[in-house]
């Protein structure tokens, strides 16, 4: 079932440094949305149903892979999670 603009949100963000991601999770519930970054630096979950998710960044190596809580997405909102920086 496809959701309207009107009833999804979108979550993006970046990372510090860059090219240093392999996929980025968005889960909520039993839901799970899974994409490679847009670019070397970037992700954008477009037309996400609006809820609590959890984004999980699985980082290559020699980065740790990091994972954000609580990201709630409202319908018609952008959620700019900014610049992730990655550690070693």
């Amino acid at each position: 079932m496809a959701f309207t603009a009107a009833e999804t949100g979108s979550i993006k963000g970046t990372f510090n440094p860059a090219n240093s991601v392999n996929q980025v999770w968005a889960v909520s519930g039993a839901d799970t949305l899974k994409i490679p970054p847009a670019d070397s630096i970037s992700f954008n979950f477009e037309q996400v149903k609006a809820g609590a998710y959890t984004i999980l960044i699985d980082a290559k190596e020699p980065f740790k892979d990091k994972t954000i809580e609580n990201v709630n997405v409202k319908a018609s909102e952008v959620v700019n999670l900014g610049e992730i920086k990655l550690e070693q």
